[in-house]
C-alpha cells in the first residue's frame, strides 16, 4: 500500500524556534562554572540532547567529581537561567517560513506534533503564538530514553494516531535525526551538519521548506 502523508512531527529548537544563542548562553554559564572552554561549535553537539546528558558531558570534560545531587542542582540552575532568557521571546523568534509552513499543513488537514527534548517546549510555543496549531506535544520527562532513541517520535505519532510510515519528521540535531532514521518516518534534516547523515530530504535552512515540496518528496 502506498504511504500517504498524514502528519508532520517537529523538533522545536532550531526547527521552529530560533533559540540556539539562548541555549549557548545557558550552557556556557555551566561550562564557565566548571572551567570548561565552550564555543558555539561545542553547542552544536548538544542540539536535541536532554539537560541531564548535557550536564554529565560538561562535568566529564571538567574532570571534576560531582554528586548526583550537585549535578541535578546544576541542571536545575541552567534551566532557570534559560527560562529567564526565553521570557523576552516573541513571534519574531520563529525561524524563516516556518509559520507559513505550519499554517499550510493545517490548511491541508495534516496532524502536527512536537517532539522536543526540552521541557520548556510548551512555553516556547506559547511565546511564538503557535500552540493552537499542534495536536500533541510530547512531554520528554515521560520517556525513559532521550534522543537518539526514537521513542519521542514514536510517541508523537501514537498520540496523533497516525501510522509511522505516514509521518514526516523534521530535525536540526544529529541525535534527533539519528532517532528519526530508526523509524519508518520520512526524515527531514535541516542544516549543513546533517547532510552527511543522509536524511530523506536535506535542506540548508528552513527557508527551503514548503508543504508542496515536502509532499512531492514524500510521495516520490
Amino acid at each position: 500500500m502506498k504511504r500517504m502523508l498524514q502528519a508532520v512531527i517537529f523538533d522545536l529548537d532550531g526547527v521552529i524556534a530560533d533559540t540556539f544563542e539562548l541555549y549557548y548562553i545557558a550552557n556556557k554559564k555551566v561550562a564557565d562554572l566548571l572551567g570548561v572552554p565552550f564555543t558555539r561549535e561545542d553547542n552544536e553537539r548538544f542540539k536535541g540532547i536532554a539537560r541531564k546528558e548535557i550536564i554529565e558531558s560538561l562535568v566529564h570534560s571538567s574532570g571534576k567529581i560531582l554528586t548526583d545531587t550537585e549535578k541535578i542542582k546544576m541542571g536545575d540552575d541552567k534551566n532557570k537561567h534559560y527560562q529567564e532568557l526565553i521570557e523576552a521571546m516573541d513571534e519574531s523568534a520563529v525561524l524563516p517560513r516556518m509559520k507559513e509552513f505550519i499554517m499550510d499543513l493545517k490548511k491541508h488537514n495534516l496532524k502536527l506534533a512536537i517532539a522536543s527534548s526540552s521541557s520548556n517546549g510548551p512555553t516556547v510555543l506559547q511565546k511564538l503564538g503557535l500552540t493552537a496549531y499542534f495536536d500533541c506535544i510530547v512531554d520528554p520527562s515521560s520517556l525513559q530514553k532521550g534522543k537518539p532513541d526514537p521513542g519521542i517520535f514514536l510517541k508523537a505519532a501514537d498520540c496523533l494516531q497516525v501510522p509511522y510510515e505516514n509521518c514526516a519528521a523534521l530535525e536540526d540535531g544529529e541525535a534527533g535525526l539519528t532517532a528519526i532514521k530508526k523509524t519508518k518516518m520520512f526524515s527531514v534534516g535541516i542544516g549543513q551538519a546533517l547532510e552527511e547523515l543522509k536524511p530523506d530530504w536535506h535542506v540548508m535552512s528552513t527557508e527551503e521548506i514548503s508543504y508542496q515540496e515536502l509532499l512531492k518528496r514524500f510521495e516520490g
